[in-house]
């Protein structure tokens, strides 16, 4: 048997994300938790602040390289804010 549902509501919960579903056939609502585990594709990322605490940069430098492509950064997709990989700090703390 097949269930018809709709996704109402998906957010961030935690390192987790939180979906809201309806049952389309019945009018019930239920949640699942979708928790993603370590990945080797995956990196650690650093915030402006937190590249420029670590490298002893100003942020406004980092921003500004970031903008000119001296630092590779990647614009997260729900918040907007750059995210700056592990390498790429690590590359600027051997500078």
């Amino acid at each position: 048997m097949s269930y018809q549902v709709k996704v109402i509501d998906s957010r961030e919960y935690g390192e987790a994300r939180k979906r809201r579903y309806k049952c389309l056939d019945c009018g019930g609502r239920f949640n699942t938790f979708e928790r993603i585990e370590g990945s080797e594709c995956m990196e650690k990322g650093y915030s402006i602040i937190q590249t420029a605490e670590l490298t002893g940069m100003k942020a406004r430098t980092v921003r500004e390289w970031i903008r000119t492509g001296k630092i590779h950064a990647v614009k997260a997709e729900r918040s907007g804010r750059w995210v700056i990989p592990e390498r790429e700090v690590s590359r600027l703390m051997k500078k």
